[in-house]
């Protein structure tokens, strides 16, 4: 049994899995962390030119301060090995006495796992079918 079945492998997702040390499985439909902003992460072209309003020299300091545009620390670290299920679909859930059973649908078939909770990290909680 999990402590925790975290649902969707987003930035919300890795944050969960991050500062919870027991035993968690991360569920994600996609075959991609973090897809909520992935690709808005991308560097892009002209990184070389500086802003030139002082707004946008406040923003560029603080992003580079936190090493945002370096990405010292991928979100694919995060999940390294750790029980995550990709490509995975929720198909149902059930309320247990001892916290719930799910049921999963893969490439791979029918799993059903355990956990004592639950947390939905997904843009839309539409990770049950």
């Amino acid at each position: 049994m999990y402590d925790i079945a975290i649902f969707g492998a987003t930035f919300a997702g890795a944050g969960v899995l991050k500062a919870y040390k027991g035993k968690c499985v991360v569920i994600e439909k996609n075959t991609l962390c973090g897809y909520e902003f992935i690709n808005a992460l991308k560097k892009g072209i002209n990184t070389e030119e500086k802003p030139v309003t002082e707004e946008g020299k406040a923003f560029y300091k603080e992003i580079e301060n936190k090493s945002i545009l370096e990405c010292s620390m991928p979100l694919h670290r995060i999940f390294e090995n750790k029980n995550i299920k990709l490509a995975t679909m929720v198909s149902d859930v059930e309320k247990t006495e001892e916290g719930f059973l799910i049921r999963l649908f893969n490439n791979g078939g029918f799993e059903e796992i355990r956990a004592k909770k639950i947390i939905d990290t997904t843009c839309h909680g539409d990770m049950i079918v």
